[in-house]
């Protein structure tokens, strides 16, 4: 894939580009979010410090 001269300005100002099809199919993308949910709940189980959820907002993380 060749990018577009528009497409490599736009990678460049924000750092990803939006694609047109999805390349995880939703069955196996919620299968990868249980696995990481598994991993890091095994982790915060023997962790001397918690893990940060790092998709809560800043208003979540202050409120815990």
């Amino acid at each position: 894939m060749k990018l577009t001269p528009s497409q490599f300005q736009t990678f460049q100002q924000i750092g990803y580009l939006e694609i047109p099809h999805r390349v995880i199919e939703y069955d196996h993308l919620q299968q990868l979010r249980q696995s990481y949910d598994q991993v890091f709940n095994k982790l915060d189980q023997i962790a001397e410090q918690g893990w940060r959820n790092l998709s809560l907002t800043a208003e979540k993380t202050n409120d815990q």
